[in-house]
């Protein structure tokens, strides 16, 4: 396993593609056998440097994905922090693998999550990156939906609901989406409550957003809320169905021009 972990990496998308699927398929085969994989090279593969070692954007994707893997099928991989060092390469491409990446992980290991998000939040503290701030939010909780409720996240997330629009709103949406979810497993009303007060206060700015994903985002959020019992949530819903406002939600999404947004609508 170790050598062909080595040699997946292929500039060749269709064999790369191939390499990975055989090594899955080998990891989910050998599973009884195999406890864990070599971190030392995979930790290699993760912080090589372009210059140093040629294609290194490919060992660092070959890494990840692997790890990916490793993690769903339980194989221990203790590499959490090289992976959240990837958050900051210059090409999205591998941030955002590694975001999905840090979302498996955390998945199968929720002890990790708020010593992670702490470190997160601290790697975009400032003004810059925010827009991609959200989206690696926004692939992380697609797979660990307590990430995006963790505090220093949450707060930030809340506070860019208003100033950000189209398609960086959505991927707020879709955040707040994937921990509803997860509250409504854990039976945790506050955190969807505090998710409520927000939508409300900014539920204007929300409904005049023409994007399509922005809207068809916010109607699949609507949609899990609809199984919360709540007054904040009641509150919400009073609010996006005033029909004595020309913003209304009814209104809205009736005369929207795009089937689907009216289909889920």
């Amino acid at each position: 396993m170790n050598q062909l972990i080595k040699y997946a990496a292929d500039k060749r998308r269709i064999i790369f593609a191939h390499n990975i699927s055989i090594i899955g398929s080998l990891l989910e085969k050998w599973r009884p056998v195999v406890n864990e994989l070599n971190e030392d090279m995979l930790s290699k593969m993760l912080n090589s440097r372009e210059g140093k070692i040629q294609n290194s954007d490919l060992w660092k994707m070959s890494a990840l994905q692997i790890i990916a893997l490793s993690s769903k099928l339980n194989i221990q991989c203790n590499l959490l922090n090289s992976i959240i060092s990837q958050l900051d390469h210059r090409k999205r491409s591998i941030i955002y693998a590694a975001s999905e990446v840090i979302g498996v992980v955390l998945s199968h290991q929720p002890e990790l999550l708020e010593d992670t998000s702490s470190k997160i939040q601290s790697m975009f503290s400032g003004e810059a990156k925010q827009d991609l701030f959200v989206n690696i939010a926004q692939k992380i909780s697609k797979y660990q939906g307590m990430f995006a409720v963790q505090k220093p996240i949450l707060q930030k997330l809340l506070h860019f609901i208003k100033p950000f629009s189209a398609s960086f709103r959505a991927c707020i949406l879709q955040s707040f989406t994937s921990a509803i979810k997860e509250c409504l497993v854990q039976n945790n009303i506050k955190l969807i409550q505090e998710i409520c007060m927000c939508l409300l206060s900014n539920n204007e700015d929300i409904l005049a957003d023409k994007d399509d994903e922005c809207q068809q985002s916010f109607i699949l959020l609507l949609k899990e809320l609809v199984k919360v019992n709540d007054k904040s949530r009641d509150s919400l819903f009073t609010a996006i169905m005033n029909y004595d406002s020309g913003m209304n939600i009814h209104l809205i999404m009736t005369n929207n021009r795009n089937h689907l947004t009216r289909g889920l609508y």
